[in-house]
């Protein structure tokens, strides 16, 4: 609809129309076009509370294949469209993790289970390892428990499968300043 001025100047009048309108509700299942799944509770258009979300395998199967299995999967709570508060991610590679989440990142206490079957479980911080934690080495039999940051070991306790243990600084991954005791008592 076009409504003249009085310069002279058409003034175009539009009017906007929303089809579908933002997701909201509980039950919602969405599926993306490389593959990804979502099954959950919207608010907002945005994934929010809880939901499922599958990671499709990369490249998608063509057709008439047999669909590979998932790259991985989270299901857990949403806040704005990113995993927040308590969620399960579990690795197409065998790893997962079972903890806390923040704006998409494993933020808080929780533990991740590596597909070689090691274990951290502790805090973190914006993806990383930070603050008080534990490392259980499962092909060694050995134990590290301290005090990370960033995703580093910077002091604590390392224990060797035969009960020695080494307590002080760590230094990207060597011992620093500290003192090893062997496990008959002596000090080394």
């Amino acid at each position: 609809m076009t409504i003249p001025q009085d310069e002279g100047e058409p003034k175009v009048r539009a009017k906007s129309l929303v089809l579908l309108g933002e997701r909201k509700g509980e039950g919602a299942k969405a599926a993306f076009p490389n593959g990804d799944i979502y099954e959950g509770a919207y608010f907002g258009g945005l994934r929010h509370a809880a939901g499922k979300y599958s990671y499709a395998a990369q490249p998608p199967a063509a057709e008439g294949e047999e669909p590979l299995p998932p790259a991985g999967t989270y299901d857990g709570t949403w806040k704005k469209g990113k995993k927040s508060g308590l969620g399960l991610m579990t690795y197409a590679g065998g790893a997962k993790y079972n903890g806390m989440w923040q704006n998409g990142m494993r933020s808080g206490q929780g533990t991740f289970y590596y597909a070689n079957g090691d274990i951290y479980s502790g805090e973190w911080k914006e993806g990383k390892k930070d603050g008080t934690g534990t490392y259980f080495c499962k092909a060694s039999g050995s134990k590290l428990v301290g005090h990370y940051e960033a995703g580093a070991l910077v002091e604590g306790t390392f224990t060797d499968s035969f009960g020695a243990t080494f307590t002080g600084a760590f230094d990207g991954g060597s011992y620093g300043a500290g003192a090893w005791k062997l496990a008959s008592g002596a000090a080394a």
